[in-house]
């Protein structure tokens, strides 16, 4: 995955709820594993979307007031109510990029670039700054899969279908998306991660009881609401088109 001074995840997702009356689902021990996953991503893209809406949102300008340091990040952020969580080795100074009425998430990624820093949002909503060879520090799961997210989201234009999904499978009940999704990727043995917009979509579907290719199942949700079907891995995403 290709690596930028700035590494922030700017997309929403929720998630939603299901119905009590839904058809059960087969399910095994990765699959229950795969549902939590998908969970975790969806609520740690929603907290990097709102933080970074506000981040766009705050304006920055040269303010000079006296005894007043506005030079360093923490400093001259603190000074529009922004804060940043700073790695204990990205030791800051004076240098910083001239600014005049921008965003702050631009001035942010201004000045990552002159130091050759990153940045995120963590899972508890902070925004650290750090060298990149200490990125493995802030990391977690859900925000590894955040990016992989906007890789998936890049390869989505030009897939092909395999992957797999000429196989034929017998799927059957009224579903919810994400659960006809989920219930697909365990039919074909493969481990599934469904985008955060897909994963709140509470529209159901009526799968027939009929062994056919997988790629038909697919259709039909496409129909329902347009989605693609990624096989990167062993690990079978579902992201919305």
């Amino acid at each position: 995955m290709k690596r930028t001074a700035v590494l922030a995840v700017l997309v929403a997702g929720c998630v939603g709820e299901r119905r009590e009356e839904e058809a059960p689902v087969p399910t095994t021990a990765w699959m229950e594993e795969d549902r939590a996953a998908c969970e975790k991503l969806a609520e740690y893209c929603a907290t990097a979307d709102r933080v970074w809406k506000h981040w766009r949102e705050v304006r920055l300008s040269c303010i000079h007031r006296k005894d007043v340091d506005e030079n360093g990040l923490v400093d001259r952020l603190r000074l529009f109510g922004l804060e940043v969580r700073l790695d204990p080795e990205a030791a800051d100074d004076d240098s910083h990029a001239g600014v005049r009425d921008i965003p702050a998430d631009r001035f942010l990624s201004l000045h990552l670039s002159m130091k050759n820093w990153m940045c995120l949002v963590t899972e508890g909503g902070d925004v650290a700054v750090f060298p990149p060879e200490r990125r493995t520090f802030y990391e977690t799961p859900a925000i590894l899969e955040a990016g992989e997210l906007a890789e998936v989201r890049k390869d989505k234009a030009g897939e092909k279908e395999e992957r797999l999904l000429r196989l034929r499978v017998r799927l059957s009940g009224d579903l919810t998306l994400p659960n006809a999704c989920a219930a697909l990727a365990g039919a074909l043995g493969k481990h599934f991660r469904i985008s955060p917009a897909l994963w709140c979509d509470t529209s159901r579907i009526v799968v027939e009881s009929r062994e056919r290719p997988a790629s038909e199942i697919v259709a039909d949700l496409d129909r329902r609401r347009p989605l693609a079907v990624i096989l990167r891995g062993d690990v079978l995403w579902f992201v919305e088109r």
